[in-house]
């Protein structure tokens, strides 16, 4: 899936940013959740879909 440029556009183009979180995005979320100053969220209220659903993703 990932090696087809076509499927690659239309997955970024379902994201609002036009792109996926890097990985470096991903680990300073985390880290953030791991600290003391998110002591006052929890899980439940965090929403980590990048503002999409996987019905937007392409299935083939």
């Amino acid at each position: 899936m990932l090696e087809d440029p076509a499927n690659v556009e239309r997955i970024h183009a379902a994201y609002p940013l036009g792109r996926v979180g890097e990985p470096e995005e991903i680990a300073a979320a985390v880290a953030f959740l791991l600290s003391d100053d998110a002591s006052f969220i929890t899980g439940p209220s965090c929403r980590w879909t990048a503002a999409i659903s996987r019905a937007n993703l392409p299935t083939d």
